[in-house]
């Protein structure tokens, strides 16, 4: 009913791989459940996903080979 109405489906309560596997196969857009995780308090949440965490560097690598690159192409744009 979600789908025909355009919805994101979220599925709680997913305890088992084969709960997991019908609602996969039947289009469930999101699960949740202690198929994942027990409920955690937010400090250990957190946790889960620092090592994951990945902030770009605010200038770029300029002695990387990519930028080398990017940079010789756009100066031989600006010359031709």
């Amino acid at each position: 009913m979600g789908k025909a109405l355009g919805l994101t489906v979220v599925a709680e309560g997913v305890e088992t791989a084969e709960q997991g596997v019908f609602l996969r196969r039947h289009a469930c857009d999101e699960v949740q459940g202690y198929l994942f995780s027990k409920p955690l308090p937010p400090e250990e949440f957190s946790s889960l996903f620092r090592p994951h965490i990945f902030s770009p560097p605010l200038q770029p690598d300029l002695s990387s080979p990519a930028s080398a690159l990017k940079r010789d192409s756009a100066q031989a744009m600006r010359l031709a």
